[in-house]
């Protein structure tokens, strides 16, 4: 549609153009000349150029005004394939990514609360995860780069206890050939892994930390003997949990015996009992006061975490006995039973049996083949029961929720063995699963969440969230007071959003005496595993794959070059002043 944009008013300009053309038009037909229909359209042309020049005519023309950003190691054949697909799109590069060209620089992060809406396709390593939060409109599309290559993922098991086996988990991409990767701790190397192969190569570290506080590992990485490159790896060894358990058995045993004293030496509140006649029992104590328990009443077993009992005695248990076992279990108690058999009552042990031919059973530690002797059944796997230890012929360890609380089952026996022979790892790894995975799950005033994945940059952001029981909580960031703010829906939770300081560990911690730390990384280290992390968290909240939003479309208004009105009034005015001269 034309629309005008006049120097003076258009109905000033509209009625002295029509009286001037009828002027005109009356004089030129009155003349005897020649070319009178010539003469009469110059006229007309000639107005018509006046009113284009004194009105300015124009129309609107729709442009997008859609954004493509440019984020480091992005590619330029990408970007030439969008740009054919969309000419009129803007390009944005960020400080830290190469001009394109005519790219426009991005001087803040601040800037996209403006940009938003605009934007429409973001290419490379894509945005920091602390700038996505100032997108609320996520609809743009994600054309990932490749991360580099070398360690892009790195995880820990937790939580780490001391004198227990964890883990360092990870994916190393296209390692070179002949790769070795060493996790060396204080004490030196303690394990390694050769790599083989090109692609995404996971690998699996182990760990046995002497005692808990905090540490800083090394994951060295060697090609044909040389050291490709270093990162440090921050350890946090917790306290860990002390359990209170009862051991209800008929008679003593070695594989008791040997797994009271490793307990023992771990803290753990320990009571065994073990039956003399019908009435009578005879009682053993680690790490806790004198308290016999004759009866197995709710009382007790509330302030337990995990009961051990063999099958005998679990079948031997009275009416009220079963009653408040099982009771407690719904609670939160855990069980393990040993050497169970098939006439066990389902509901103190829910498991489906398998009967085998063999009464040993060759396993799997670090690996390690292990063969230990085992009772003459199997559990069939299910699908809620969680395994501890298996093979071939099924499930050797294991538990499944029962209400709130856990029921365990150990068919290995004579496990002391491992010890005899110094495998105190194999051994630990055959039961601290067990019973920390059962043991009744600890209640705290608050508990702290650090929601960032490793590794943290000094100035970016750190996401918190705090659950607690008090009303009145208060977060120290190492020993400063910090601001929380309460979840509208949910009661009880708190976030705070903190910006790392200088490199090195850094501590959270609320008045109930809960703490947590985490570990400022200093810039470029564990690099791949950062741009890994970007691209994830950037496909993960982008519209990639799903068709986007509508983006806005500005009116832009275009007018009419007066250069041809300008033309059109002197090819007119000359054709008049000519004709009486032909």
């Amino acid at each position: 549609m034309v629309e005008f944009n006049p120097i003076v008013s258009v109905w000033i300009v509209v009625a002295v153009l029509v009286i001037s053309t009828s002027v005109l038009l009356w004089i030129e037909w009155k003349r005897a000349l020649r070319y009178s229909a010539l003469r009469l359209t110059a006229v007309v042309l000639l107005t018509l150029a006046l009113a284009g020049l004194f009105l300015k005519p124009g129309y609107y023309s729709s442009q997008s005004n859609e954004i493509i950003l440019l984020t480091p190691g992005y590619q330029p054949a990408v970007v030439d394939s969008l740009l054919r697909q969309n000419p009129s799109a803007k390009l944005i590069h960020l400080q830290q990514a190469k001009p394109y060209r005519n790219s426009e620089l991005l001087e803040s992060y601040s800037k996209f609360h403006f940009l938003q809406n605009e934007l429409c396709c973001v290419v490379g390593q894509g945005l920091p995860i602390h700038a996505l939060d100032s997108i609320k409109k996520k609809d743009f599309v994600f054309i990932a780069s490749e991360p580099p290559d070398g360690i892009i993922e790195i995880a820990l098991s937790q939580p780490i206890y001391p004198h227990q086996d964890n883990f360092v988990n990870g994916v190393f991409k296209n390692p070179p050939p002949e790769t070795w990767v060493l996790l060396e701790g204080p004490g030196g190397v303690e394990d390694s892994v050769f790599l083989e192969g090109s692609g995404h190569r996971p690998f699996k570290l182990s760990f046995k930390p002497k005692q808990e506080g905090r540490f800083l590992y090394s994951v060295r990485t060697k090609t044909k003997g040389t050291v490709v490159y270093v990162e440090k790896l921050p350890i946090y060894v917790q306290h860990p949990d002390t359990l209170s358990i009862l051991f209800v058995q008929d008679y003593p045993t070695f594989e008791m015996q040997y797994l009271k004293n490793f307990l023992s030496k771990q803290h753990h509140k320990l009571t065994l009992r073990y039956r003399l006649s019908q009435s009578m029992y005879r009682f053993e104590y680690a790490n806790t006061g004198s308290r016999p328990v004759n009866n197995l009443s709710p009382e007790i077993l509330d302030q337990l975490d995990v009961l051990v009992i063999d099958g005998e005695s679990l079948q031997r248990l009275s009416r009220s006995e079963a009653a408040a076992v099982n009771e407690s279990i719904n609670k939160g108690l855990g069980i393990l039973v040993l050497s169970p058999t098939n006439r066990i009552d389902n509901a103190l042990f829910p498991f489906a049996q398998l009967v085998v031919k063999t009464d040993t059973a060759v396993i799997t530690i670090n690996n390690k083949s292990l063969n230990l002797p085992a009772l003459a059944q199997r559990v069939k796997k299910e699908p809620d029961v969680v395994s501890i230890t298996e093979n071939q012929s099924g499930l050797l360890s294991g538990h499944r929720y029962k209400g709130f609380g856990k029921v365990g089952f150990q068919f290995l026996k004579e496990t002391y063995r491992l010890t005899l022979s110094g495998d105190s790892i194999a051994y630990s790894h055959l039961w601290m699963p067990m019973l920390n995975g059962i043991s009744r799950a600890k209640t705290y005033d608050g508990k702290i969440i650090i929601e960032n994945s490793p590794p943290v940059y000094p100035d970016n952001p750190v996401s918190v969230k705090l659950i607690s029981r008090d009303d009145d909580v208060q977060l120290d960031v190492d020993s400063i007071s910090w601001p929380l703010q309460e979840d509208v829906f949910i009661d009880n939770v708190w976030s705070a959003k903190l910006w790392a300081g200088e490199p090195g560990w850094h501590s959270l911690a609320i008045a109930s005496g809960n703490a947590e730390f985490y570990y400022v990384s200093a810039p470029g280290e564990w690099q791949s595993v950062a741009i890994n992390n970007q691209i994830t968290a950037n496909m993960r909240v982008s519209g990639s794959g799903v068709e986007g939003g509508d983006k806005q479309e500005d009116l832009v208004r275009k007018e009419f070059n007066p250069l041809i009105f300008f033309l059109l009034f002197l090819l007119s005015a000359g054709f008049l002043w000519l004709v009486p001269k032909l």
